[in-house]
């Protein structure tokens, strides 16, 4: 299947010439150097502690022993993040996952000196609730039902990890149970969806259980990073961007500049006004802190400036206020984690692009990046059909109309699609025949003669299609099954790993899920993938 591709992204992948100035490592690094290079940079161990803390209670033996092994001088962490999605969804967030998951797997085996231990990083500090309360699923037929949890009122930008579940998660739950096919996997999945999707539960905590069950037995880590501990400690990162903001902004305007120059359009915008920290003090919402030409700060729709000291001040009083913004973020990751590798997604990549120089102005190490797996599941129905059909997923393309009226052609009439194109083509010839006549008689009547054959071609494609769509009215049930085919691998014409949600696989496939999809794929296997369920 051939899914498009970031730009950046295919050109890391790829090692194209020049990629080496937006990226520390290249995509297949020397393990041992890298871990090395991370290592002898680390500094805040106290971090680990925290992890070690926030993940102490789960029960789960091959969790417990990479707690223990966090205390090692040669452990180093593989990660990965996402926003918090309604129950864990999409699916691409469990891809970033197991990639994490089974990469970790992979260099354990490999490299006997380091301890390489999976972690997923909560991203509640993020504040966009309309881009996580929502989730798309497959029904009995096969079509697609969405379900979304409202905003409470007076909670606009306020971070996800200050949020709560509202009463209507019973009435989703609802939904989702009554529109999926039941199964002896349903009672005991939606038996624990309800003791951790419950009224006034935390979204951050809620999300967390389910991923936790979802990947239990894997060793698996869960880092939060809103945690009033872990931003005590980030008090001194948070002074840093304060007084190194200058640096920073240069930094990120830079590297700016050089990608634009090497023509790759940039993920995230640089704006030279932002500082790149966000402040919520108290209980109120997420703001961008926003400076002045002369340096000074302000807050959106505020006239009052506030001074660099002033901003020292509050990061020192008051850690909690203090977040990261998307280009922030994973300096302060590797600040207080022994980040050896990220695993990111498509846009990630082309974002990590922008930051390599503000790594080196924050003295920080930058990690590598692992492109995270990309996958579409195949259900037994969808492959019987596709063998049926004798389809090739190459022969799939994202918009569903296309896609059907093309294989009506190919199924239901061999010669049409010939006879119409040796029309086109005799239609062709006697254009260029006629216009070649008559620039010997009258050359002003070229335009004519190229509007009259216009018309006729566009009459004989008028044609074509109505015999298509009698086509298509006639085999009512090969178009059910094609339109089936469709939506199973571009739901709503889009990709399937970026639009449907976890929970319709794990009610008909089970607890295993995660393990029957990791059987199929390869980490360190950068083209899209197929698992067969």
């Amino acid at each position: 299947m051939k899914i498009a591709s970031n730009p950046i992204q295919a050109a890391y992948i790829n090692g194209q010439s020049g990629i080496e100035d937006f990226f520390k490592y290249p995509i297949r690094p020397d393990w041992n150097q890298l871990c090395r290079n991370v290592l002898d940079s680390y500094k805040n161990r106290d971090f680990l502690d925290i992890l070690k803390i926030q993940n102490s209670h789960i029960e789960d033996p091959v969790l417990q022993r990479n707690l223990q092994l966090l205390i090692l001088p040669n452990t180093v962490i593989l990660i990965t993040g996402q926003q918090l999605g309604l129950f864990v969804s999409p699916l691409y967030t469990l891809y970033k996952t197991l990639t994490t998951i089974l990469l970790s797997r992979k260099l354990n085996k490999e490299y006997n000196d380091y301890n390489f231990i999976p972690v997923f990083w909560l991203e509640g500090e993020d504040h966009d609730f309309d881009e996580i309360n929502h989730a798309q699923y497959y029904d009995q037929n096969g079509s697609i039902f969405r379900v979304e949890h409202p905003e409470e009122e007076g909670k606009f930008g306020w971070s996800i990890s200050k949020r709560q579940l509202l009463n209507q998660i019973e009435d989703i739950l609802q939904t989702i149970q009554n529109s999926f096919q039941e199964t002896e996997f349903t009672e005991p999945l939606f038996q624990r969806l309800r003791q951790f999707y419950q009224e006034n539960e935390f979204w951050t905590k809620a999300f967390a259980d389910l991923l936790r069950d979802i990947f239990r037995e894997t060793g698996l880590l869960l880092y939060n990073p809103a945690d009033a501990q872990v931003k005590k400690l980030s008090a001194e990162f948070f002074i840093n961007l304060a007084i190194k903001n200058k640096e920073l902004t240069d930094a990120f305007g830079n590297q700016t500049q050089k990608l634009t120059k090497s023509g790759f359009e940039l993920q995230v915008p640089f704006d030279v006004g932002k500082s790149y920290i966000f402040i919520s003090e108290g209980d109120g919402p997420r703001q961008h802190l926003l400076k002045t030409e002369s340096g000074e700060y302000y807050f959106k729709g505020e006239n009052s400036k506030l001074s660099e000291d002033t901003i020292l001040a509050k990061a020192k009083s008051n850690p909690e206020w203090f977040s990261s913004t998307v280009l922030t973020r994973p300096i302060w990751q590797s600040w207080m984690l022994p980040v050896v590798s990220y695993i990111a997604g498509p846009a990630e990549i082309a974002y990590w692009a922008q930051l390599k120089p503000a790594f080196e102005a924050l003295n920080v190490e930058m990690p590598h990046l692992t492109p995270r797996i990309s996958i579409t599941l195949l259900e037994p129905k969808i492959q019987r059909l596709l063998k049926k059909y004798e389809i090739n997923l190459d022969e799939i393309i994202i918009d569903k109309d296309e896609f059907v009226r093309e294989q009506i052609k190919r199924l239901e009439s061999s010669n049409l699609e010939n006879d119409f194109s040796a029309i086109r083509k005799k239609l062709k010839e006697n254009e260029e025949l006629i216009q070649n006549s008559v620039l010997s008689i009258d050359p002003t009547l070229k335009d004519l003669v190229t509007k009259t054959f216009d018309n006729a071609s566009t009459t004989i494609s008028k044609l074509e299609n109505r015999i298509l769509k009698r086509l298509e009215e006639k085999n009512v049930l090969v178009v059910r099954h094609l339109e089936e085919i469709h939506t199973a691998i571009f739901p709503d014409n889009q990709i399937q790993e970026r639009y449907i949600g976890s929970l319709y696989f794990l009610n008909k496939y089970g607890p295993g899920l995660p393990e029957k999809i990791a059987s199929q794929v390869d980490p360190v296997k950068y083209t899209h993938q197929i698992a067969e369920l």
